[in-house]
């Protein structure tokens, strides 16, 4: 038997009556796509980026009434990405060829770099001081966004990774901030060794050459991902396998490839997303498709997968696993997300519902105790990631 709860025009399917989960709030200030949402691990700060080339900033404090903080309409074409860093800042890019920095304290455009080429995705080292940014211009660039130090090289590009021959799509970096994986339309993956901090010579950007070149899919690659400690790589793309790699590091310093285990018919489509587990799951990785299935594999021998799991009527658009490590999250073209919980039998736990006249869900992000959701008309929405038992902090009584 299920359980549905109603909230904010929202619905959550409880297919485990122990847990008790319902929408927390809507947030519906874009008038089209959203494109990417952050949610930050700590402050309450929601950023959503939307196809009208606008990004905002939203206070989650109360998940009641959450308040539009600010509203930056900074770039020209649709934003694809966005990535806040520390409780001040994010660092968004745009198909109008620029990577820009925001203060959301005082709601300056700090800098904005040109790519010289649409941007396709960001990555940022761990503290926030670097961020890499991949597109249609074949080269990866380094920003020095934040500095403790010398301020010398702070809003400049401090590095030019060179080497693909196509657009990049997927950029994955290290836990410790030593590799940075990249792929794109040439069907490489490309691993760099990284020597942050980078500084610039002569007032031009280091030029960085990558240790390993691997071409092993046979389409475009859309998805990369390490494990918790960095020694894994995980790989999709458009020639529906998964490849699973050990990253190797030499006696001088540089870095390599080995194929673990790969599946050629890994999925029935294209592979949207690839995800390891954490903590008690890490001994997985997670595969999402268009062919609307999540698909559980070890991730260390591979062999026949785990399970197969369905429950998605369409194609899956992205997945991510709770910092916990207990739940998978997948969103779809279906107008839903499902929660999984990672261990035997991997059932579904919650099937969080929307309209149907939202349109498909296009992205997750994850926090601590939430997580918030974005879809094709514009809707965000955040969600309790286990339980208004478990997280009664977040609810209150409503005003008489």
């Amino acid at each position: 038997t299920t359980e549905e709860i109603m909230a904010g025009g929202g619905s959550a399917v409880l297919d485990d009556k122990s847990a008790k989960d319902e929408v927390l709030t809507s947030f519906t200030g874009h008038e089209y796509d959203v494109w990417a949402c952050e949610l930050h691990k700590k402050a309450k700060l929601l950023v959503t980026a939307s196809s009208l080339n606008e990004v905002r900033i939203w206070d989650a404090s109360d998940l009641l009434a959450p308040k539009q903080i600010y509203e930056f309409v900074g770039h020209s074409q649709t934003i694809t990405d966005v990535k806040i860093y520390g409780e001040k800042r994010f660092v968004s890019c745009s198909e109008d060829y620029n990577v820009s920095v925001y203060n959301m304290e005082t709601h300056v455009r700090e800098a904005h770099h040109n790519f010289e080429g649409s941007v396709n995705c960001l990555a940022l080292s761990s503290d926030g001081s670097y961020c890499f940014a991949g597109g249609n211009h074949y080269d990866i660039k380094c920003y020095c966004i934040a500095s403790d130090g010398d301020q010398t090289d702070v809003h400049s590009e401090v590095a030019r990774f060179v080497g693909h021959a196509g657009a990049v799509t997927a950029l994955a970096l290290s836990p410790d901030n030593t590799c940075l994986a990249s792929s794109g339309h040439d069907f490489d993956i490309k691993l760099w060794p990284l020597k942050l901090p980078y500084h610039r010579k002569n007032e031009r950007p280091v030029r960085v050459k990558s240790h390993s070149t691997v071409t092993a899919h046979r389409g475009r690659v859309t998805s990369l991902a390490f494990n918790e400690d960095g020694s894994l790589l995980a790989s999709g793309g458009t020639d529906h396998s998964i490849i699973v790699w050990k990253v190797k590091t030499g006696l001088l310093g540089g870095l390599g490839l080995s194929q673990i285990w790969s599946n050629e018919d890994a999925h029935r489509a294209v592979v949207t997303s690839v995800c390891f587990g954490r903590g008690p799951s890490a001994d997985l990785v997670l595969s999402g498709s268009w062919d609307s299935n999540l698909v559980v594999w070890r991730a260390a021998s591979g062999g026949p997968p785990l399970a197969t799991v369905r429950g998605h009527v369409h194609k899956i658009t992205d997945l991510t696993v709770s910092t916990s490590g207990e739940y998978a999250l997948t969103c779809s073209a279906d107008a839903t997300i499902r929660m999984w919980r990672l261990e035997e039998p991997y059932a579904c736990q919650v099937s969080y519902i929307v309209p149907q006249s939202e349109g498909a869900f296009n992205s997750v992000s994850i926090g601590t105790t939430t997580f918030a959701s974005a879809s094709e008309s514009g809707m965000i929405r955040l969600w309790p990631l286990y339980g208004v038992d478990k997280y009664a902090s977040h609810f209150q009584e409503p005003p008489n």
